[in-house]
């Protein structure tokens, strides 16, 4: 008899859709250059670092590698991706390269900008219906 393999997936899929739809992980990764080294990029890390604070997980982010352990990377990233990519010393590297890259509200419009006018007309029909 064959053991069956489960992945909770849960409501981090419209997260990681909507992560994946604005185009963080690509932003972050034109400011952050990714090492090619790594498993994960900067981006990949920081989507990481959302969907484990949006996973109702209450655990800090040096065991986010555990909170990955039963959820489908392969659909939440990309394929390839492990759990053990998602260590302390990586989201680490990559906090520390936010802090040390983005001293000025500058390079913060870059991510504020583009994206409201996509978005806007969303909202509107959302709000609309539920008055």
């Amino acid at each position: 008899m064959a053991l069956a393999h489960v992945e909770r997936l849960d409501h981090l899929g419209l997260i990681a859709s909507l992560i994946k739809d604005v185009g963080l992980i690509d932003m972050i990764d034109t400011r952050l250059v990714p090492d090619d080294q790594e498993e994960i990029t900067p981006g990949e890390a920081m989507a990481g670092m959302i969907l484990n604070g949006l996973g109702f997980a209450n655990r800090p982010l040096s065991l986010t590698s555990q909170f990955f352990a039963n959820k489908p990377l392969d659909l939440l990233c990309r394929e390839g991706v492990r759990a053990e990519s998602f260590n302390r010393f990586k989201l680490g590297r990559t906090l520390d390269e936010v802090v040390n890259g983005w001293r000025t509200p500058a390079k913060y419009t870059g991510y504020a900008m583009p994206q409201p006018a996509r978005v806007r007309a969303d909202a509107q029909v959302i709000w609309d219906e539920t008055r």
